[in-house]
């Protein structure tokens, strides 16, 4: 049937992810019947532990891929308290950048908010972020609860990375619109080299295909300029985003899903402008973040813009 064309032969991936921590609960199967979840992870980590990971991704996950090919390793990716950050936040300048659906289909891709808060040294602190199948309209909810939440609590004001390619010039429009309608206002950031109040990220002025894009964000992740919330580790939202980093190679992005790698990759395209006041230093211990000190933005200027430690 199959050599006369009567019958068409489908490939699928032996499960839709899996990693060590994977639960019985998140594990979903194609073949669930013959290969259920207790007989994929025995391979799974044996793969694991004999080194056959290569060989495991590509024969059953059906992606070329394995832990020596990961751009993103581990070690790179620091996590933080955002608790603490809270308490500083006045002297972050908040961002967000976005990847948003340009369909009503939720079968389609993921929708992708995320907020970012940076200091004077460049340093990206992730306070949250959304990935998730929307409709266009509850998209955009998203970035206005976020107004709420993180600028507008703490007097701070936000800057919104939108894509302006194509029809996405219609989330400008759209975004403005309900501006007023919810009495919630932030600007939009510009892209770097544009002209002065032009409003808007666009892909095809940054030229390069998404990996070369995403490339230039990467020396942030070397550099370890990156820091994301403990308090949203084990959400659906971080694992997507942490499952598409890790299928991230030295030349492709394997993963099923790029939505958050696009988000993260305009932080490269986007003109940023870093406070000036600064707090306690950070730096990671690999137990997690500590601060060295936790001094507010009103002390700090005691001593003339320099906090002393």
């Amino acid at each position: 049937a199959l050599e006369s064309g009567v019958w068409t032969p489908l490939c699928l991936p032996i499960c839709e992810k899996i990693s060590l921590d994977i639960t019985r609960e998140e594990y979903v199967g194609s073949w669930e019947a013959m290969k259920d979840y207790d007989a994929v992870m025995d391979r799974y980590k044996d793969s694991y532990s004999g080194d056959t990971l290569r060989e495991f991704n590509q024969e059953l996950m059906l992606r070329i891929s394995s832990e020596e090919d990961r751009l993103i390793k581990d070690n790179q990716i620091q996590w933080y308290s955002r608790e603490s950050l809270e308490k500083n936040l006045g002297a972050y300048n908040l961002y967000a950048t976005t990847d948003y659906t340009a369909s009503n289909n939720l079968k389609g891709d993921f929708s992708v908010t995320m907020i970012w808060a940076v200091n004077s040294q460049a340093d990206w602190f992730l306070l949250d972020l959304s990935v998730r199948k929307m409709t266009i309209e509850e998209q955009y909810n998203v970035i206005f609860n976020y107004n709420t939440r993180w600028a507008a609590k703490y007097g701070r004001h936000l800057t919104v990375g939108v894509e302006i390619d194509g029809q996405q010039q219609l989330n400008l429009h759209s975004l403005k619109k309900q501006m007023i309608e919810n009495n919630s206002f932030f600007s939009f950031a510009k892209q770097i080299g544009s002209a002065y109040g032009k409003e808007g990220i666009s892909r095809r002025q940054a030229t390069g295909a998404k990996h070369e894009q995403f490339m230039r964000v990467h020396p942030l992740f070397l550099s370890k300029k990156i820091f994301l919330p403990e308090e949203i580790k084990d959400t659906p939202d971080m694992k997507e985003f942490l499952n598409e980093l890790n299928y991230v190679t030295y030349t492709a992005i394997a993963s099923k899903h790029d939505d958050a790698i696009d988000a993260v990759s305009m932080l490269a395209a986007m003109d940023v402008i870093l406070p000036s006041a600064s707090v306690g230093s950070v730096h990671d211990t690999g137990g997690g973040v500590v601060w060295a000190g936790d001094v507010s933005v009103d002390e700090e200027e005691k001593f003339g813009g320099s906090t002393i430690f």
